[in-house]
């Protein structure tokens, strides 16, 4: 099972030969230009609200952890349908001598695997640049980073697990309408689109102006305040980064909450001079 596991991930990450340098060339310029466009907006957009809205690092670090705990639910939820249910290396899996149960448990491995890379991937540089925005970055929060990337695939890899079946489902109900099938990619396109958008008008006026109108301040406001909640994942994930409520439990919305600094004396200073709520 072990060689199974180690072929599948060199099939997958390791170096391929077959491809010219031109095309590793491009591939990397595109993919090295997306970082920098995802890293400079991480910046901007928390500069701008730790600028313009009083709050907390850890509250508005579980916005971000909310993008990439959903982007990352995606990823895992087509990669447990590729895998488990429509592997496209069935000559090569029929090779190994292994029973059905531990083939299984060899996909699923190799999904979490797969999830830790790209959470090591995403999450470092992300909460990197957000730290350097928000002026926190301490070795504790680099820490909490580290164990973040440990934790993070177990919110995605538990609801892929739930999620793959009724969506190969609906696929299966839609084989035969691809026009619904481009209707609905349209529309989550274009949605990503307005998305952006809409992020970077807001940038965009703040720089300009300096200043924000008061019905944009509400909105993000009320959108931090809803995202920061117990039923929120990122949530939990935001307490493991900052230290805040370790170990806290599924019924965490009833526990008391605490303001949030980078650094865990800062975050006991704060609880021991403020009253909690």
């Amino acid at each position: 099972m072990l060689d199974f596991i180690r072929l599948q991930l060199k099939l997958k990450w390791g170096l391929n030969r077959n491809n010219s340098k031109k095309n590793a060339i491009m591939t990397a310029v595109a993919a090295l230009l997306a970082v920098v466009i995802a890293l400079g907006l991480v910046w901007g957009l928390s500069y701008v609200l730790k600028s313009s809205i009083v709050v907390s690092a850890k509250r508005l670090s579980v916005l971000f952890l909310t993008i990439l705990v959903i982007g990352l639910t995606v990823a895992a939820t087509g990669m447990q349908i590729n895998r488990l249910y429509r592997p496209g290396d069935m000559h090569i899996t029929a090779r190994f001598p292994l029973s059905t149960f531990k083939i299984f448990v060899s996909c699923l491995i190799l999904n979490y695997i797969d999830l830790m890379i790209y959470s090591a991937v995403l999450l470092l540089p992300i909460m990197l640049v957000f730290g350097w925005a928000m002026n926190c970055i301490t070795f504790t929060y680099f820490l909490g980073i580290i164990l973040g990337i440990l934790f993070m695939p177990l919110i995605p890899f538990g609801l892929s697990v739930f999620l793959a079946i009724p969506i190969m489902y609906i696929n299966s109900l839609l084989k035969k309408h691809n026009i619904i099938k481009l209707i609905v990619f349209i529309l989550l396109l274009a949605g990503l689109f307005a998305l952006y958008y809409y992020i970077l008008t807001v940038l965009a006026q703040f720089f300009i102006h300096r200043n924000w109108e008061q019905g944009t301040l509400e909105i993000w406001q009320s959108l931090l305040t809803g995202l920061d909640k117990w039923y929120n994942p990122a949530y939990y994930l935001a307490n493991i980064i900052f230290f805040e409520n370790f170990w806290i439990g599924a019924g965490g919305g009833n526990w008391r909450k605490r303001n949030s600094d980078c650094t865990w004396r800062a975050c006991r200073k704060i609880c021991l001079s403020k009253n909690t709520y």
